[in-house]
């Protein structure tokens, strides 16, 4: 090693720690920071040492340090290792390129010759949860509809499809399970039947009373679930529905929302 390269070593040796180009330049004689920074980057192409150094930019990318890693030809390593396909491993090392892929492959490759890793890398066997795939199935647990969790993610239109493939990887239920308003509307009248409808329908996300005993009476209907034990009868669909217009008042008029064969079986019931 000559004198140059011995002195592009010491300046590549200071720039690994921290110190600035200019104030190395200033101590080993280069006329500026850019002049040591090219003599640096030249002995490290040819002799094989780190480059881009912790924090260097890459000529090819935004100059973003990748949180976690040495350069960006070990991120583009490690990042293949955890089962990221090539393309989304030059996205997430900042590439903006064309090329983006070829060159997030031609990183890790130099990564692996250099750091005597193997070739290709090897990828996990664990699959690679999907970003954001958690938090939108979550999100939709709570009854989110797909627009909502799309938005409250960020991910848009993607949210369906990454919350399946984390429901797919973790083995979770698809759809995700939820308690509809109207289930939740009918289940808070069985705990408590004493409880207004005006009260259940604050509870459970509905604007009038009247909306949230139709629902659940809907709900019991679909489902065939019993109703109000206390009113005798009402294992009956059409005793089902009666149930609801009574909890709204019969004065009232049958609701408008009720199936009409129900309405019609439900007045017969109260004719006779």
């Amino acid at each position: 090693m000559n004198a140059s390269a011995t002195r592009a070593k010491t300046a590549h040796e200071r720039r690994s720690k921290g110190e600035a180009w200019q104030s190395i330049a200033v101590d080993l004689g280069y006329d500026s920071g850019k002049a040591a920074k090219f003599a640096v980057r030249r002995y490290a192409k040819k002799f094989g040492w780190t480059w881009p150094l912790s924090g260097e930019p890459s000529p090819r990318s935004t100059g973003i340090p990748i949180a976690g890693y040495s350069s960006h030809p070990e991120a583009a390593y490690r990042l293949r290792e955890q089962g990221y396909k090539w393309q989304e491993v030059g996205a997430r090392i900042n590439l903006h390129s064309a090329n983006a892929r070829e060159i997030a492959l031609r990183y890790a490759r130099k990564y692996a010759k250099r750091n005597d890793q193997p070739w290709p890398p090897p990828r996990s066997k664990t699959p690679l949860l999907p970003e954001g795939g958690a938090e939108a199935y979550q999100s939709r647990s709570t009854g989110a509809t797909w627009f909502a969790v799309g938005t409250h993610t960020g991910l848009g239109t993607k949210a369906r499809g990454r919350a399946k493939r984390y429901a797919e990887i973790k083995k979770l239920p698809w759809p995700p399970e939820f308690e509809t308003m109207a289930a939740k509307a009918y289940r808070l009248k069985r705990e408590s039947p004493d409880s207004s409808w005006r009260d259940i329908a604050g509870q459970s996300g509905y604007a009038h009373s009247h909306h949230a005993g139709v629902a659940a009476s809907r709900h019991a209907v679909e489902l065939a679930l019993a109703w109000m034990e206390r009113q005798a009868g009402f294992d009956d669909p059409a005793a089902l529905a009666l149930a609801a217009w009574e909890a709204v008042g019969l004065h009232s008029g049958p609701p408008i929302d009720l199936p009409e064969i129900l309405i019609g079986r439900a007045t017969k019931i109260i004719g006779g």
